[in-house]
């Protein structure tokens, strides 16, 4: 069972830092009272949902795979912190799968930083590949692809 006050008190401690979402948006937030004001929003995350964010991770043995597995309002918010405070962990798999999303949004900035002449190069030989790729019947259009 877990203390509510004691993480209350670290979130509290940890009150001004910059975290992270799971998108790559990095907010910070104040407490005041048995609220959590975040920076990217005008509601706040209450204590009550903090415990029940808390009581959700039990649950799953503190195992989250994302902030969606916590069912709380707020939770794109409170999964980073309470990552890095130590009370949930990600399991092995979907770590993985968030390393692949974090290398895909800093891959993308890094092309929206490139001129619009390179990128439309990038585009163009990238659209050539896949062309390749299909005539070459490596990959299969999404039209072809039969849903079931």
């Amino acid at each position: 069972m877990i203390d509510y006050d004691a993480v209350w008190q670290q979130l509290e401690n940890n009150a001004g830092r910059t975290f992270t979402t799971s998108r790559g948006l990095e907010f910070t937030y104040s407490v005041i009272g048995h609220e959590m004001k975040i920076s990217r929003k005008e509601k706040s995350i209450t204590y009550s949902t903090v415990c029940l964010a808390l009581d959700n991770a039990e649950l799953l043995n503190y195992s989250v795979k994302g902030p969606k597995a916590l069912k709380v309002f707020g939770a794109s918010y409170l999964y980073p912190v309470l990552l890095d405070l130590g009370i949930i962990h990600v399991p092995d798999k979907a770590a993985r799968r968030g390393s692949q999303r974090w290398q895909i949004c800093t891959l993308f900035a890094e092309v929206q930083q490139l001129s619009v002449q390179r990128r439309t190069m990038l585009l163009r030989g990238a659209m050539a590949q896949r062309s390749t790729m299909l005539l070459r019947g490596a990959i299969v259009p999404r039209k072809a692809m039969s849903r079931k």
